[in-house]
């Protein structure tokens, strides 16, 4: 976006993206030692911060809790407030 060379010889091109990518290799160690001194430190907010990261990296994310609800459900609980309005005298039109 906002560059001057076309796409395929500027950053679509393999051997622009293959540089890229080693660029982003050559930090994995030094980003790697960065959280370690991180999740050793005295902050106890950026210690939790730096291991929820890593577990999440890891895989090991916290649960998520899903809830489905069924079209049965939902038609029984629009009926439960057009009822509601109705007793306190409200027109649910």
């Amino acid at each position: 976006m906002g560059g001057t060379v076309c796409r395929v010889h500027g950053g679509a091109a393999p051997q622009v993206r293959d540089a890229a990518r080693r660029r982003l290799l050559d930090l994995v160690a030094p980003a790697i030692v960065a959280l370690a001194e991180i999740v050793e430190s005295s902050d106890e907010r950026a210690r939790l911060a730096a291991a929820r990261d890593i577990l999440d990296r890891c895989g090991l994310r916290e649960a998520e809790v899903v809830h489905v609800i069924t079209f049965d459900a939902v038609e029984a609980e629009i009926a439960r407030l057009e009822a509601e309005l109705a007793a306190d005298g409200v027109d649910a039109g």
